[in-house]
């Protein structure tokens, strides 16, 4: 029995695939290279080992009863507001507090910015933001003064100018 002639591209076929394997692959390593750092957390045993010290703020913070809320707006002259409101156990403003926040991106580290809130009247404090790009925001508000400190963090989409 003869060769046929559609036999002779039989080679071909297997450096068809393997060719085709290559590409996907390579596809799969630019894609995984060019979209996550790779980095969960930064400095991750410190951290680990600070655990303890952390729960313990979260308790002293479960202690002190305050309430607090977060909210952003379209402002007055472009970008946002970023608005942290705060009381305490009996719902008084708490006032005198010093109040810093990281706007963080969930899905991008190098788009963090930090920004300090001024107080606006009494437990009010707000800052204008710019966001670089539009979509969801984590916002971690920490505010320290001599009644105590308190952390708060909530995600929202916020819109680019």
């Amino acid at each position: 029995m003869s060769a046929r002639p559609s036999d002779r591209f039989i080679p071909w076929y297997f450096v068809l695939f393997f060719g085709f394997l290559s590409v996907v692959f390579g596809s799969f390593a630019y894609i995984a290279h060019t979209t996550h750092p790779g980095v969960v957390t930064e400095q991750a045993y410190e951290k680990g080992l600070q655990y303890n010290a952390l729960i313990a703020q979260a308790d002293a913070q479960a202690r002190l009863g305050w309430s607090s809320s977060i909210a952003v707006a379209r402002a007055a002259a472009g970008g946002s507001r970023l608005s942290f409101s705060l009381r305490d156990a009996k719902g008084n403003p708490v006032a005198g507090m010093s109040v810093n926040a990281v706007v963080a991106r969930p899905s991008r580290q190098a788009l963090d910015f930090r920004v300090a809130l001024a107080e606006q009247s009494p437990g009010v404090y707000a800052a204008d933001i710019h966001p670089p790009v539009a979509g969801l925001w984590e916002m971690q508000v920490a505010a320290t003064g001599a009644q105590g400190s308190y952390q708060a963090v909530k995600r929202m989409e916020l819109e680019h100018e």
